[in-house]
């Protein structure tokens, strides 16, 4: 009797893990072709929340893979250097499948900051990628109070409130606090290494200005508003539309 019971327990918890690996699969970024060599999605929301290194909808799936399994920020980023042509050749795939993004100007400037950094010119497309970040997250976030403090805020520790189903969008906000964190370069703060949205904007130093934050900075609005499009939340200030809800 006991073994028998034994035995049903254990094709009830085969159940339920072989369900919840379907639900994660279904619940998980398209870019994210890992076959049966899956690493753990809390795995992966580390190396995002860590490091702001999208992994939603970009980069492909063996690159996404390589970025996890290695050993600490400064050989991710060398990885990043060292696949920055695929990487946006994934960014320029998620534009290619966006259509009837409004306003169009969204778009527009993301395609032209990729078509910069493909052209040499990685300072004005990390400039303009910048901008087109502040402007999403304007739109997504626009209440009177708006500041870059409260949206850091609310999306810190976004992953860890997340369900399955909101995998994936938690997953590309939880990208967005590491860009937001605080600089004040009056106050004497030092220049961060990685991407960061107030220190593009605020300051032209070598150490921010790098090919690698570019790529980052193109990435995360990649990542950003494909999902504002897959999700509905329509980036347009005069209609009622879905926030971020997660």
């Amino acid at each position: 009797m006991c073994l028998v019971c034994c035995d049903g327990n254990q094709q009830i918890i085969q159940g339920l893990v072989t369900r919840l690996g379907e639900q994660l699969r279904a619940g998980a970024p398209p870019n994210w072709t890992f076959g049966n060599d899956w690493p753990m999605p809390s795995v992966i929301a580390e190396v995002v929340e860590q490091d702001g290194i999208p992994l939603a909808w970009v980069p492909r799936g063996d690159i996404v893979l390589a970025l996890v399994q290695a050993e600490g920020i400064e050989a991710r980023r060398a990885i990043l250097a060292d696949r920055e042509t695929d990487i946006l050749e994934d960014c320029t795939t998620c534009f290619d499948n966006m259509t009837g993004v409004r306003p169009v100007g969204f778009l527009e400037n993301a395609r032209e900051a990729a078509a910069a950094f493909r052209d040499g010119h990685a300072r004005a497309a990390q400039a303009l990628a910048t901008v087109v970040l502040d402007a999403t997250l304007r739109l997504l976030y626009i209440t009177p109070a708006f500041s870059y403090r409260g949206v850091r805020t609310r999306l810190v520790g976004v992953w860890e409130d997340a369900s399955l189903q909101d995998m994936r969008p938690a997953l590309v906000l939880a990208a967005i606090p590491g860009a937001l964190k605080e600089f004040w370069p009056d106050r004497g703060d030092s220049v961060p290494a990685r991407f960061n949205r107030h220190a593009s904007a605020h300051t032209v130093h070598a150490e921010q200005y790098t090919r690698t934050n570019a790529l980052v900075a193109i990435m995360t609005i990649t990542s950003l508003l494909r999902e504002a499009h897959e999700s509905e939340w329509y980036l347009e200030a005069d209609t009622q539309r879905p926030h971020p809800g997660i």
